[in-house]
């Protein structure tokens, strides 16, 4: 063989070797400055973002009746040059904006919310700070449209309106069915809380049914022949009675919590008409199912102890949650980096959230952000203020920053894309009762 050739031979696999450690050496200054500029066209759209926020504070929207909520952000969307679908799998308030640039590529979901919370008198407020992740998911995409059509970057980017996060059936459910979320690569979202912090990589959080048990007896006159009545209220206290009891049996790291929410109307007539309504919950799938017969057995003991009916209906079911470190541990990274305030170190488990059913379809990430002081409780009119003061607004851009880096990320290096559905595809199923971790979270 010529000395040229076995030369040639000889080097071939390091020159190989040269050229991809060129190629990555290139790729990483090439991703910073992508996300840089992505980072930078999100602050680019702060004011506005803040605005949006606030004009939802102001005009609070309860679930399923977000229609002017929907109007601003879709209206926000549309103006930047995305697509508009409202009203998608049959829900006035849900929509669907997509952008597509050139063909193929992966496809970011951004997933927002944006109901308000029920509060007292029917009065509705942000108590849970959805009023902040529309912009923050809004500011994020736009960012990255804007990041593709610059650099040509070929894929897809969606944003994803899910309305009544905080009333069953969970809305999201109702769109996985119908396939709203069909063709999406990874899912991202943003929920402000107290501190910033990650959850912990596997399945977590906590499984919950919500069921209505409507009991139907005859009224009376409550004085006069209180003896020709089947009183429906009498079944429902007969089961808070039993549900009381057998809270004594139910595992630790169980839950039960219920409220009357139909008890009659006066004090002389005999209520022929009566409802409870009660969450049910537990690490796991499995067990939840067992409460849940356990429940129906009581009410229709309750019927049978008072000659009255009972119809039941579960109107809602919520799941575990998978978490994965590929997009844990580089968000929480990049929280900080971005200027992320409370730092929680300290991994965390998951709630109940219809979010958790996505998450066991398709990789998928929600952030928690530092959006409110540590003291201010969830749910809470302290809570809804700090979203229009400096530490939810702050809050929300970080978050928006942390969104767009991921979708960039997603969008260009294919590698870190297979490694999130890699982890995703070997988490494997939702824990049951042998296999979950036995840890009383409250």
């Amino acid at each position: 063989m010529p000395v040229g050739r076995r030369l040639r031979r000889l080097l071939a696999p390091a020159l190989t070797l040269v050229l991809l450690l060129s190629l990555t050496i290139q790729a990483a200054p090439r991703a910073d400055k992508l996300r840089a500029d992505a980072v930078a066209l999100v602050e680019a759209q702060a004011q506005k973002l803040y605005e949006m926020g606030d004009w939802m504070y102001k005009n609070p929207e309860p679930g399923y009746h977000e229609f002017e909520a929907v109007k601003l952000l879709t209206g926000y969307l549309k103006e930047n040059g995305f697509n508009v679908e409202v009203g998608v799998a049959g829900l006035e308030t849900a929509f669907k904006a997509t952008f597509q640039q050139g063909s193929g590529g992966p496809t970011v979901a951004y997933i927002v919310e944006y109901d308000a919370l029920r509060g007292p008198g029917g009065k509705a407020f942000h108590g849970c700070q959805h009023n902040l992740q529309g912009p923050a998911g809004l500011g994020a995409a736009v960012a990255l449209k804007q990041v593709m059509e610059k650099n040509k970057i070929p894929g897809c980017v969606w944003v994803v309106g899910t309305p009544a996060e905080e009333i069953p059936p969970p809305a999201k459910g109702k769109m996985l069915a119908a396939g709203v979320f069909d063709g999406a690569d990874v899912l991202l979202m943003f929920h402000g809380s107290g501190t910033t912090s990650r959850l912990a990589p596997g399945w977590s959080g906590v499984t919950l049914d919500s069921t209505r048990y409507l009991f139907k007896g005859k009224s009376a006159h409550a004085s006069g022949d209180p003896w020709n009545g089947l009183d429906a209220l009498d079944a429902v206290r007969l089961m808070f009675a039993a549900v009381d009891a057998y809270r004594e049996h139910i595992l630790p790291d169980a839950r039960i919590h219920g409220v009357i929410t139909k008890g009659g109307d006066a004090p002389n007539v005999i209520p022929s008409v009566a409802e409870a309504d009660f969450f049910y919950r537990h690490p796991t799938r499995e067990y939840v199912d067992k409460m849940g017969e356990r429940m129906a057995n009581i009410a229709r003991a309750a019927a049978m102890m008072t000659g009255t009916e009972v119809e039941i209906t579960n109107y809602g079911k919520y799941y575990n949650t998978l978490a994965l470190a590929a997009l844990e541990e580089r968000a929480f990274a990049y929280a900080k980096q971005y200027g992320a305030q409370a730092v929680d170190e300290e991994p965390k488990a998951g709630g109940s959230t219809d979010f958790a059913e996505l998450s066991g379809k398709f990789p998928a990430i929600s952030l928690s952000i530092a959006s409110k002081p540590k003291d201010a409780a969830g749910h809470s009119v302290e809570a809804a203020d700090a979203t229009v003061a400096e530490i939810g607004h702050q809050g929300m851009l970080v978050a928006s920053k942390v969104l767009a880096s991921l979708g960039i990320d997603i969008i260009t290096d294919a590698r870190y894309l297979k490694s999130i559905k890699d982890e995703f595809k070997k988490a494997g199923p939702a824990p049951t009762l042998a296999t979950y971790k036995k840890v009383v979270r409250w």
